[in-house]
């Protein structure tokens, strides 16, 4: 690929801040393989925040959706073989067409390589099979299969501004230089991923027993602030700060960037928090880590890092999830409802999450780095 000249280069990143931020490795790879190229990133309406301030890419650019059919109409013709090469790290029918339109040569992840995918192949030049034993980044990474750029494993999180970071400090009771604190975030996308508010109080009981700040994000959607009220009920509001709807995500990024520790359940923040090489706790339940465990900090391997189910942990990641048979499910709730609660989280011992905190904390100058290392 690089004995080619591309003067402009897309990449189809996802659609959730998650899958946007583990597709950067594939972009920190194109860069450094063409630093001259134009390099734009595909992403959801509203989702393009977690590339502020990468220096990798040069635009970011929002699908068209829902605006009717003359801006739809619009968009395909704007992007109509406008690059020199598209590459999408996801399997998606929509992100391989999106491909398929836009570049003058094009490369995917596929389902499958039977007669099902077959119309996928066709819409492309080079394609990879995506499958369940690999990790997301490494899936990414594996459009560049075949040519002689060199795989930059390290995930880019989006930079605070100045003012923004200004912001954060006037809405802190205490000087982040001065005191060492904890982020917790209470709440996925969907409720199927959510922990108990019994249980997260008992995590902040004990982070503020170690002598952390405890500082709480989170959306400003109702149900998430619904869902944070449920857990700081008055005996335990006392011991946070609670940032719940009041910060924007670059500012969640910075607060991060300083943190001693992060806990959180499996959704965006979670991998933004291991990017940053913090200690970070993920509280996994039907979701599988080998492929969207986040991924810890100065690993750079073509295995997955994690196992497929268990409490592990690698370098800065510890995973902690339920031992059950149903693990590693896949399903979207127990009964594949996103807006159920899953057995699987409601059921996980408090203890091994706090074990997890105390392991994390006591070694966070020396991370372990064995694959599917065992957490406790």
């Amino acid at each position: 690929m690089t004995t080619d000249r591309f003067g402009k280069i897309l990449v189809i990143a996802g659609s959730g801040i998650g899958n946007i931020l583990l597709a950067t490795p594939l972009v920190r790879s194109l860069r450094r393989a063409y630093p001259t190229a134009g390099i734009d990133v595909l992403v959801p309406p509203g989702r393009g925040g977690i590339l502020e301030g990468n220096p990798d890419v040069n635009r970011v650019v929002e699908v068209v959706r829902k605006q009717g059919m003359r801006a739809s109409s619009r968009f395909f013709r704007h992007m109509w073989r406008h690059y020199d090469l598209a590459l999408s790290a996801q399997a998606g029918d929509r992100s391989i067409i999106n491909a398929w339109s836009a570049g003058r040569r094009r490369s995917s992840q596929v389902r499958s390589r039977t007669r099902p995918g077959a119309w996928q192949r066709l819409l492309l030049d080079r394609w990879v099979v995506a499958d369940d034993e690999t990790h997301a980044v490494i899936h990414g990474l594996r459009l560049l299969d075949g040519t002689d750029v060199p795989r930059c494993y390290d995930l880019v999180p989006p930079v605070c501004s100045d003012a923004e970071r200004r912001a954060l400090e006037e809405v802190l009771p205490f000087a982040r230089d001065d005191d060492a604190y904890a982020v917790l975030h209470f709440y996925p996308r969907n409720p199927y991923k959510a922990w108990t508010p019994e249980g997260w109080r008992v995590v902040i009981d004990h982070i503020d027993a170690l002598g952390l700040r405890v500082v709480v994000t989170g959306g400003g959607g109702q149900e998430e602030l619904d869902h944070v009220r449920s857990v700081l009920t008055d005996d335990i509001k006392e011991k946070v700060v609670d940032l719940a709807g009041g910060i924007g995500l670059m500012q969640v990024s910075d607060l991060l960037r300083g943190a001693a520790l992060f806990v959180g359940p499996d959704t965006g923040v979670t991998h933004l928090a291991s990017a940053h090489g913090i200690p970070t706790v993920a509280l996994f339940g039907p979701t599988e880590p080998i492929y969207w465990g986040p991924w810890p900090a100065g690993y750079a391997a073509d295995q997955s890092p994690f196992l497929r189910r268990g409490s592990q942990r690698v370098n800065n990641v510890c995973v902690v999830q339920r031992s059950a048979a149903c693990i590693g499910c896949g399903k979207e709730g127990c009964d594949d409802n996103p807006r159920h609660l899953t057995r699987c989280m409601q059921e996980l011992p408090e203890e091994d999450v706090t074990r997890a905190i105390d392991e994390m904390m006591k070694d966070a100058a020396g991370f372990t780095s064995e694959i599917g290392g065992n957490s406790g």
